[in-house]
């Protein structure tokens, strides 16, 4: 306490003190929370720091009012700490609530707890869908099978049965683990008309919410129309300025007759009817003109409110090049040897540059380096490029900034770079293609410095003789998409996603964890017709190591979704 006054004189002072000392147990930290699995080992025992909130030591003894708890020691002298430890295995699964009662012994204060909240974890029957819809048209026959995941929310491991009793009803296995998945199959023949209900039963001996239910609905019509487009899509490349023209066929495989109506999406997209009814065509024409490079994506929707379907979205892909070409040239190797593919570059207005990247399949040859012909290009170009890893990398050449606004590459053919291979083991084709189809990929960059799409000629690295023909012929292409499972499986390091398109589609294969979040997007993209690898080198979105455990992957194109699952074990 300290009072100054100027003043002359003498003064009397008069203080009270209203609290003093205000001594208390405070338990640190204030609550504690265990968790543990049910049957399994008792989680380690937490230790809480006992203080005095006043002056000077307290004397106290501690409590544990609740039978799955214990404390120690029972009692001491502040400051101390104190172990608090869960006592059974025995309890089910659920959350527990109790407390250890501290008791001040000087002052016989027994008003401080610590709360202490237990966990106790199992297996949890995680089914998605719950419900399974089919809306059937009888004539078309049997839908496509739908998927169910069978996952573990909880903890541990689970493994499950499922059995259905239904004789519409056909499940493409009967047991599984966590992450596994099943497919439901419905056999038409064995309908009724109008909506068929019947359960899915899942059970499992690990999980406390065994038995759990898919229920699975059908609802069979008959009589009616169908819009089925032939093709169901168009896709085209092409040079900007070049008119497009394309047809698609209005068939219809039901029983009535179609009445539809068709709307273009985009206005420059031109057809020349806007309504029809079986068998009629729609007359497609696009004047890319009025386009930028690039790939665009539109389509034409055909509505009909008494068919079966109702209405249907025809895609209309177009992937528009400015007429620049870059093009990877065919080699062959043998192997285990070095092998070396040119690639060249064709523009047809003079430029200032230009962007590539490109894919391979690192599996099967691993890309040494990209060495540029720099003699063949004019001295003030720059150039650079980069090996990603992962069956990725890219190229690029650029006038300088000094002369970007004087001087351009003039138009012509040039051999800008040459890429060398190692091949692996085995003989396969090893497609080289760029990995993106528009302007914020692959790019050539014009006088006006505009980025314009160029057109792409993949090449392969032919590694020994892969098909025993000549090599003037290729592999046929597929009759429809397919997704394989991923090689290795399980696997540690990475592992190859291969596809086939029987046509050019834009496709997307994503990543997804157990717990459905998406975690890695392989592509997005155009791909032309034939087969793709694409290579998951075990690495998240955020370029983090992906930790050990059950994922699947989603390929999508055109209307076709299939989703596989693949182990990543470290």
């Amino acid at each position: 306490f300290c009072w100054a006054d100027y003043r002359a004189g003498d003064f009397d002072i008069y203080m009270t003190v209203k609290d003093f000392n205000n001594p208390g147990l405070i338990p640190g930290p204030a609550n504690l929370n265990f968790t543990m699995e049910q049957g399994g080992s008792l989680p380690a025992s937490q230790t809480v720091n006992l203080t005095n909130n006043g002056l000077g030591e307290l004397n106290w003894s501690a409590l544990a009012e609740t039978d799955w708890l214990s404390v120690s020691p029972l009692s001491g002298v502040t400051p101390a700490d104190i172990q608090i430890s869960i006592t059974t295995d025995t309890l089910p699964y659920g959350t527990y609530s109790g407390h250890v009662r501290l008791i001040d012994q000087d002052y016989i204060d027994s008003s401080r707890t610590i709360p202490v909240t237990l966990s106790v974890t199992a297996p949890l029957l995680d089914l998605s869908p719950d419900t399974l819809y089919y809306r059937i048209l009888k004539k078309l026959g049997d839908p496509d099978p739908m998927p169910i995941v069978v996952s573990n929310s909880g903890s541990g491991i689970l493994t499950w049965n499922a059995v259905e009793n239904a004789d519409w009803i056909s499940l493409d296995v009967s047991s599984g683990i966590q992450g596994d998945s099943i497919r439901v199959s419905i056999q038409v023949n064995n309908l009724e008309p109008g909506e068929n209900l019947a359960p899915v039963e899942f059970s499992s001996s690990e999980a406390v919410n065994s038995p759990d239910t898919v229920w699975v609905k059908a609802e069979m019509l008959d009589s009616m129309s169908y819009i089925d487009p032939v093709p169901d899509s168009l896709v085209f490349y092409a040079v900007m300025g070049d008119t497009l023209e394309g047809q698609v066929q209005i068939e219809n495989p039901g029983d009535e007759i179609l009445s539809w109506t068709a709307v273009a999406i985009e206005s420059w997209l031109e057809i020349d009817r806007a309504s029809g009814t079986d068998n009629d065509i729609i007359n497609v024409t696009i004047e890319t003109a009025a386009l930028s490079t690039g790939y665009h994506h539109s389509g034409i929707m055909v509505y009909d409110s008494a068919s079966f379907n109702i209405e249907v979205f025809i895609p209309i892909d177009i992937y528009l090049s400015s007429g620049d070409t870059v093009q990877f040239m065919n080699t062959n190797v043998m192997p285990y040897q070095l092998g070396l593919m040119p690639v060249y570059i064709t523009l047809i207005d003079s430029s200032k540059g230009g962007y590539v990247p490109f894919g391979y399949d690192s599996s099967t040859a691993a890309l040494d380096s990209i060495v540029f012909n720099e003699d063949n290009l004019p001295d003030f170009v720059d150039y650079y490029s980069t090996i990603v890893g992962g069956g990725a990398a890219e190229f690029g050449w650029r006038v300088n900034a000094s002369d970007i606004g004087d001087s351009s590459i003039p138009a012509a053919t040039y051999h800008i770079a040459d890429l060398f291979f190692t091949a692996g083991g085995h003989e396969v084709f090893n497609t080289v293609d760029s990995t993106s189809s528009d302007s914020s990929g692959i790019y050539i960059l014009g006088k006006t410095l505009a980025n314009d799409v160029p057109s792409v000629i993949s090449g392969d690295l032919i590694i020994g003789n892969p098909t025993g023909v000549t090599d003037n012929e290729r592999p046929l292409l597929p009759n429809k998409i397919s997704l394989e499972q991923n090689y290795p499986n399980p696997f540690n390091a990475s592992t190859k996603i291969q596809f086939r398109l029987p046509k050019a589609a834009h496709v997307t294969l994503k990543i997804f964890n157990i717990l459905g979040q998406e975690v890695g997007d392989l592509q997005n993209g155009l791909l032309a017709a034939g087969e793709h690898s694409l290579i998951w080198d075990g690495r998240l979105n955020n370029s983090l190591p992906a930790p050990s455990g059950i994922y699947f992957y989603r390929l999508a194109a055109a209307d076709f979704v299939d989703v596989r699952k693949m182990v990543l074990i470290k």
